[in-house]
């Protein structure tokens, strides 16, 4: 099979190499038969470079989060959502090109949200770069407090997974967390497809862009009403996808897992 063997092989060079061994065939009855047998013409995905050392940490993170109780888990994450279209495909005629509109600066905002097995908690929303007393006195202190309670009562027996920006790791960081009880799980720097956040952050990236907000104060707004109108079981699907995420990662040896 020339497509296992040689990932750069083409329609055309594997019609030319079966002429060559005086079978006649054409690259689309080539393109035809690959189509038939599962394969599909694209272009290869794009991932950060992981180094031998970062799938060592993968893997080792993996085994030791093979048995978490996610159910018991809050996951946070930041992300920043930019005012603009979201990039699709569009059916059109042979000989025209849909054209889309970009501003030269789009409106952006830094977001921090979190969720739980039980729902959503609180979304932040803020222009400035995110500082570690932002952190704790907005994002830690109200919106992670707000969050939890109505998430999980009175018990704080639950672990906040977030990601590893330094500021959550800042002195005032752990010191706020060490006196109001907050533990967290271990993550890593390079964790491919672990962090279901990136999957909320892209659905709800789509959503407000097809809204098109075409300032900072709508953006705000968008953001904060399609954060409510997310599918309630939305949070439960992702929470529950971990346990394979995290089983694909040793299945992988701490490599991507697509």
């Amino acid at each position: 099979n020339e497509i296992e063997e040689n990932e750069d092989a083409t329609s055309v060079s594997i019609a030319r190499g079966l002429r060559r061994k005086k079978v006649e065939i054409s690259s689309r009855t080539v393109r035809r038969r690959l189509k038939a047998a599962g394969y599909r013409f694209s272009t290869p995905l794009s991932k950060p470079l992981l180094t031998t050392l970062h799938k060592q940490q993968c893997l080792r993170w993996a085994r030791l989060m093979q048995h978490q109780d996610w159910n018991k888990t809050v996951f946070s994450d930041e992300s920043k959502i930019r005012s603009g279209l979201v990039k699709r495909r569009y059916w059109q005629r042979k000989g025209l090109r849909k054209v889309v509109r970009t501003t030269k600066h789009p409106a952006k905002i830094n977001v921090w949200g979190c969720f739980a097995r039980n729902g959503f908690g609180e979304i932040v929303c803020f222009p400035q770069d995110l500082t570690s007393k932002y952190l704790c006195s907005q994002i830690y202190a109200k919106a992670l407090r707000h969050s939890t309670r109505p998430l999980f009562g009175r018990d704080r027996d639950f672990k906040l997974l977030k990601d590893s920006d330094p500021k959550h790791k800042s002195k005032q960081s752990k010191e706020w967390k060490r006196k109001n009880g907050i533990d967290c799980l271990p993550f890593l720097a390079c964790s491919p497809n672990i962090n279901p956040a990136e999957n909320l952050w892209n659905i709800l990236k789509i959503r407000v862009a097809m809204k098109k907000p075409n300032n900072v104060p709508a953006l705000f707004r968008l953001i904060k009403q399609e954060w409510k109108k997310l599918p309630l079981d939305f949070w439960k699907n992702l929470v529950e996808s971990m346990e394979k995420r995290v089983d694909a990662l040793i299945l992988a040896e701490g490599d991507y897992t697509m």
